[in-house]
Formats: structure tokens, C-alpha cells, sequence
């Protein structure tokens, strides 16, 4: 992307750099977020009503303060507090964490899934994150009929600016970097058709 006072700018997705599966957290990561997914340049913790991006690559027992320089956290306003959330796609492979000679502090076994779904993060609205085929981060909204669309909002922790650009994108300043996020695609499904439904970002005081 193009420079601007040395700031990079890449898209979320890219920076993220997800894997193809989201791991259910059993304690190999010190955060109380259900499920992980673990890239080269950051993690993604998910719950059901927020998910936070720890810039860096965590070490050791995958502790949030380990030699992470920056949280952004994307929470999701109004929602369920009790929504459902649980893996979509289970893989058929493990995952395994030893950390240290004491087997109680192992976890092994962990599931590993290609996609998360909260269930009723709004009235008639679910939320499913997954990896496309280039192995990016995206989610969806997924609405039901008579569901209303200006009940999504979201407020945005850790970035020191946030504005939408004349593309539509999202776009986060967070230190040296300027991330953005696409903007949004919205269709609806009918008998195999889409048609596109006009959508964007809407930035609140």
C-alpha cells in the first residue's frame, strides 16, 4: 500500500494472516476467549460478543502479555451477552501443548474447527468467522428474514484513529501501521441468486 508518515498500510485479513482452523481454548492460551486463531503476525481471540487482535506473536504459554505490542479489540455493541458460540467444520486433526514436564499443565486433544459461529449475537442475527481460500480472516453477518440490519454496531479499542476512506474502507491507525478493512458486501440469496444490497461504514461520535 501507499506510505504516509512511514505508516503501511495492509488490509486486516492480510496482517492477520489466519490460519484455515480456529482452536477451542482449553487453557493453552491465558485468555478466557473460547476459541484462538493463531497467525504469523498476530492472534485472533473470539467471543461471543467481541473479538481482540494481539498484534505479535505470542510466546510461551500464549499469555496476552507476552511481548505483544498492541490490542485492538472489536466489540460488538447491544449484543448477547449469552450468545451461543461453537465451532463449525470439525478437522479431523489435534492440536498438542507441553509446556514444561508436569503433565497437568499440558493440553492435548484440543479441537480444531474452520469456522466459529455465534449464535443470536442480535435478534435473528448470527456472526461466522472463518478463512477464505487465500487463508484470511473474514466474518460474516448472516440475517433472517425480518431481521434489522441497523442493529449491528461495533466500537473499535486500541486504535489511535479510525476512519472510513474515500473507498469506503475501515481504516485503523495503530502505531506504525494503518490497517484496513474492506468494505462491506452485502447480498441477499434468492432461489441461488445474489443480489447486492447497498452497505457501508457508518462512523458514530
Amino acid at each position: 500500500g501507499s506510505e504516509n508518515n512511514s505508516a503501511r498500510s495492509v488490509e486486516l485479513s492480510k496482517l492477520a494472516n489466519a490460519p484455515l482452523y480456529f482452536e477451542s481454548n482449553t487453557g493453552q492460551f491465558e485468555d478466557s476467549a473460547p476459541f484462538i486463531a493463531r497467525g504469523t503476525a498476530c492472534s485472533v481471540l473470539l467471543a461471543p460478543t467481541a473479538a481482540q487482535i494481539l498484534l505479535g506473536k505470542p510466546s510461551g504459554h500464549f499469555s496476552p502479555a507476552d511481548s505483544v505490542p498492541r490490542i485492538v479489540r472489536l466489540e460488538l455493541m447491544g449484543a448477547n451477552p449469552g450468545a451461543k458460540i461453537g465451532g463449525l467444520n470439525l478437522m479431523p486433526a489435534k492440536a498438542n501443548y507441553f509446556f514444561g514436564g508436569e503433565p497437568a499443565q499440558w493440553h492435548t486433544g484440543v479441537s480444531m474447527y474452520s469456522k466459529v459461529r455465534v449464535v443470536d449475537e442480535y435478534p435473528a442475527v448470527d456472526v461466522i468467522y472463518y478463512a477464505n481460500q487465500s487463508a484470511q480472516l473474514e466474518y460474516d453477518f448472516q440475517l433472517q428474514p425480518g431481521a434489522v440490519a441497523d442493529q449491528i454496531h461495533f466500537r473499535i479499542a486500541g486504535a489511535d484513529n479510525i476512519q472510513v476512506d474515500a473507498a469506503g474502507n475501515l481504516v485503523l491507525k495503530i502505531g506504525a501501521e494503518e490497517i484496513s478493512q474492506h468494505k462491506p458486501l452485502a447480498y441477499q440469496l434468492n432461489h441461488g441468486a445474489l443480489k447486492e444490497v447497498p452497505a457501508s461504514y457508518r462512523l458514530n461520535a
